[in-house]
């Protein structure tokens, strides 16, 4: 019996989507930081931020942990702006999050994906959540 698991994306391809999902994270990390800054927030909202910031914080270092270390690309020429971003809320870059980690579930399939499959179950719980909590 021959067992296919589907090859996923080409190498090169799935860092990019990583990196793109590092970069955005961190994008979120900066955005809630500066949402931080407003006086006018209640207490339930600034507490609800401040782990929100620290789970982007988290997941964008787990991002960047899965980046492959290529002689010919280093890791930092995969952290950058992916393409369609342009939210500059808390609540608009959490979506946009959300869309782009639902929308790349079907693709982390090959057996190099592992890893990134496991961090993309993790990114998805912490997104549902932090989305719960920045619209309560």
């Amino acid at each position: 019996m021959t067992v296919l698991v589907p090859a996923g994306l080409p190498l090169v391809e799935a860092a990019r989507w990583v990196g793109g999902s590092c970069w955005l994270e961190l994008h979120a990390h900066a955005v809630i930081t500066d949402a931080l800054a407003d006086l006018s927030l209640e207490d339930p909202q600034r507490i609800a931020l401040w782990t929100v910031r620290s789970n982007r914080a988290e997941m964008a270092e787990a991002w960047h942990r899965r980046l492959p270390e290529l002689r010919e690309f280093p890791r930092e020429t995969f952290v950058s702006r992916p393409d369609g971003v342009g939210a500059d809320t808390p609540d608009g870059v959490l979506a946009q999050l959300h869309r782009r980690y639902a929308e790349h579930e079907a693709v982390a399939v090959g057996p190099a994906d592992g890893p990134v499959a496991q961090t993309l179950a993790r990114a998805g719980e912490l997104i549902a959540r932090d989305l719960a909590a920045v619209a309560g």
